[in-house]
């Protein structure tokens, strides 16, 4: 879960240098240093977010973000992919115990309101980074 977090907030953070197609002959391409322009951010339209939970007692206990005790303890595991706008990008549901369709939904429905602290938290940061950068 934190190497996506990781990876999205590397994605957020990223400036790519601006590019222009033209010159003398129409197809130069020209690549502008950061001097002469200011590089742009990467057009990011979703933010997903992973969510693992730890299952106990058939499905109906379940902790966020497992220890490694939960782990040892745990019945089973989920893990789902969410992005800001509610949509399932992925799920791993690979071992342990089986849960039912209702216990699915919770889970989607608490890792939705995770994603959204969570992209918050992020969009936060690289706020607080960019201030930094840019002084």
């Amino acid at each position: 879960d934190a190497c996506v977090l990781a990876a999205l907030a590397a994605f957020m953070v990223f400036r790519r240098p601006e590019v222009t197609v033209g010159g003398e002959s129409g197809t130069e391409i020209i690549v502008h240093p950061k001097e002469q322009r200011e590089p742009l951010p990467l057009t990011i339209h979703h933010h997903p977010v992973s969510v693992t939970w730890a299952l106990f007692e058939d499905g109906d206990l379940v902790a966020m973000d497992p220890s490694l005790r939960e782990q040892a303890a745990q019945a089973g595991s989920a893990t789902f992919v969410v992005n800001t706008n509610s949509e399932v990008c992925a799920v791993h549901k690979a071992e342990g115990i089986g849960l039912t369709q209702q216990q699915i939904m919770r889970l989607i429905r608490l890792s939705c309101k995770q994603a959204e602290s969570m992209v918050a938290m992020l969009r936060d940061a690289l706020k607080a980074h960019e201030v930094a950068r840019v002084a």
